[in-house]
């Protein structure tokens, strides 16, 4: 396992990184298992999260501090991508999310990772509140590492 801790608003977090390779990604297929690994952020309420990730094939076990920087810079374009959805009409706003990844509108597949997309933002809402929701959400992508502190625990 590996750990990171970083930071928003001062608030401390820490990331938590462990292969598993058991789990093939919902938009993938049985050969991308191997790639299988979780990411647990908590805050200092104990208060915890566990997400899925799925590392590149070239280094698949994501237990080091560059693959928590592409885990957090995954997290944050999700989270990006929640946030510019419109939910009054989630019909819509599927339709939206199939457009903006690429997705036929028509694919189970699809609406199971749309509803995993849902489950990741309604989880991390929690760990984070809405005040560091919002200031991730709005951090330049380019500037992740330096704003949230990140360093190895």
């Amino acid at each position: 396992m590996f750990e990171a801790k970083f930071k928003i608003n001062g608030h401390e977090y820490i990331a938590e990184v462990e292969w598993k390779g058991e789990k093939a990604p919902l938009w993938g297929t049985e050969d991308d298992k191997d790639r299988h690994n979780i990411i647990r952020i908590s805050n200092k309420k104990n208060l915890s999260y566990t997400i899925d990730y799925w590392a590149s094939k070239i280094f698949p076990n994501a237990e080091n501090f560059d693959e928590v920087l592409n885990m957090l810079d995954c997290i944050y374009n999700d989270l990006t991508s929640v946030c510019s959805l419109d939910f009054t009409n989630e019909e819509k706003a599927f339709e939206d999310f199939a457009a903006e990844f690429g997705y036929d509108s028509d694919s189970r597949k699809a609406y199971k990772t749309f509803e995993a997309l849902i489950e990741e933002f309604r989880g991390l809402s929690i760990i984070f509140g809405e005040k560091d929701l919002k200031t991730f959400t709005e951090i330049e992508r380019d500037d992740l590492a330096e704003k949230l502190c990140v360093e190895e625990v």
